[in-house]
């Protein structure tokens, strides 16, 4: 499956992508996101795993491509999904040197579309650390509202972490995207 956008489009993982989403994690991204790789070995790993998760619709995760140069940039897609209750929580990350270039906020416009018209969900979660004013704003962006702090749910290197809910409806999300396009 590929998903297309003006910047990115998105596809599968496979094995062989390994390194290429292994060497992108900096530590930074590491410390900040959900990610729990800690070699290439845990990447090829998880990468093997995923298509099982994604036919029993456990998990479903996409490599973010950037269209100009081909190149993996970033990884995402829906963890916790609840088919039967019609929720999953959405997640993304892009390598340092593509932040800020809009790469996140449409890669995160494509799940979410992904997530409303294929899987028929009807409520799109997303959870972003407090200590990450860019990831919390991004959300917002796309029309997602804060529903609360996870106190402690997280940690931050050692350390436990606050966690900010946001979560958006199949209704509201088809509002804004009748009346804003971009």
């Amino acid at each position: 499956m590929k998903l297309v956008g003006d910047k990115v489009y998105l596809r599968y993982p496979t094995v062989d992508d390994a390194e290429e989403i292994f060497e992108r994690l900096t530590s930074k991204i590491r410390r900040t996101a959900h990610i729990g790789a800690k070699t290439v070995q845990d990447q090829r790993a998880w990468l093997k795993s995923h298509p099982k998760m994604r036919r029993e619709k456990q998990e479903i995760h996409f490599a973010i491509v950037e269209k100009k140069t081909e190149e993996i940039i970033g990884l995402g897609g829906f963890c916790n999904l609840h088919m039967r209750k019609k929720y999953g929580e959405v997640g993304v990350w892009i390598t340092e040197s593509k932040w800020k270039k809009g790469f996140a906020k449409e890669a995160t416009k494509l799940f979410m579309k992904y997530g409303f018209e294929d899987l028929n969900l009807n409520r799109v979660e997303a959870v972003a650390r407090v200590k990450n004013p860019a990831a919390w704003r991004l959300l917002e962006n796309l029309g997602m509202t804060r529903e609360g702090t996870l106190r402690q749910r997280a940690k931050l290197g050692d350390k436990p972490a606050d966690d900010y809910m946001y979560s958006i409806l199949k209704s509201e999300w088809g509002k804004k995207n009748a009346n804003n396009r971009d």
